[in-house]
């Protein structure tokens, strides 16, 4: 599996942020809440928004990742012309409050964008992606310009757009959060149900030391709002 399947899957499964009920591999692989600095966080309960403060909170707030009079581009997942409740797309409230928090860091410019597979005009409309940008005071970049992870509703089945009615969606309401984006990417694999080596590009980011997919190796942090 590539990491482009992968993040489909993600977008599917609803990997960033999955709700209500934790899976079971979720509560073996995150540990308890920690002093020091962690370098992954995993926030339980709430809606987008909250999870996020909380998220980016504990990893020291946007201010440890944007400084003032930055440029900063934002994407979410919103390749497909689909409403936020058949659980195929970043939820547009959770966007909004990522631009929050880069404006009230001191961003100069924020952008959102996708790569879309469907019209890039339709997909930030129906996604609702373009109202929450530019109502947080972000640019939507357009698709075909040469200029620039979370889902709130999961879809078990059905997917990857979530347009079949037989589409199993179930609200689960976590986020993952971690400047480590191969082991955000490891966590994400273990909430699925697969190892990390089962998923063909981690092993091999970790290999090239972008970032570590041993999550035992990781200081954890749980945060149930």
């Amino acid at each position: 599996m590539d990491r482009r399947e992968f993040l489909k899957k993600c977008v599917a499964y609803g990997t960033a942020a999955v709700g209500a009920t934790l899976l079971r591999p979720v509560e073996r692989i995150l540990a308890a809440p920690l002093d020091a600095a962690p370098d992954l966080v995993a926030v339980m309960g709430g809606r987008p928004a909250e999870l996020f403060d909380a998220g980016i909170a504990a990893l020291g707030g946007m201010r440890a990742f944007v400084k003032s009079g930055q440029t900063v581009a934002i994407k979410p997942n919103i390749s497909w012309s689909a409403p936020p409740e058949r659980g195929a797309t970043t939820n547009p409230e959770l966007i909004r409050r990522i631009v929050e928090h880069c404006r009230e860091a001191g961003a100069k410019r924020v952008y959102v964008f996708d790569n879309t597979i469907s019209s890039w005009q339709t997909c930030y409309r129906e996604t609702g992606a373009e109202a929450a940008a530019k109502a947080a005071g972000a640019q939507m970049a357009p698709a075909h310009s040469t200029g620039y992870y979370h889902a709130y509703t999961v879809m078990t089945s059905g997917g990857p757009q979530g347009s079949s009615y037989r589409a199993a969606l179930e609200l689960r309401k976590m986020q993952i959060l971690s400047a480590d984006i191969v082991a955000a990417d490891a966590a994400a694999s273990r909430v699925l149900g697969h190892a990390p080596e089962d998923i063909q590009y981690i092993p091999l980011a970790s290999d090239l030391r972008l970032g570590r997919k041993d999550l035992s190796t990781l200081k954890i942090q749980r945060i149930t709002l």
